[in-house]
């Protein structure tokens, strides 16, 4: 699925990690914010970039699928 045109997409979303499709120039701080301000956690660190890969074991991030000028993220709070 191709994402929609927008800067951060946030396509999945768990108990403890969001994934984010996002443009490949946007930095981390944006992606960060997007999650925190769509979906707060009601935590005070909120959602901030995962050290760990995907689940698949895809590297984080990793290219997206769909759009080359695009990269996947995954967040944990």
């Amino acid at each position: 699925m191709k994402a929609p045109n927008v800067r951060v997409w946030l396509y999945a979303k768990g108990i403890v990690y969001v994934s984010a499709c996002v443009g490949k120039d946007v930095p981390i701080a944006e992606i960060e914010a997007t999650a925190n301000s769509e979906w707060p956690t009601g935590l005070d660190h909120g959602w901030t970039k995962a050290n760990a890969p995907f689940k698949t074991g895809e590297p984080n991030p990793s290219p997206c699928p769909n759009d080359p000028l695009r990269l996947h993220y995954l967040l944990e709070c």
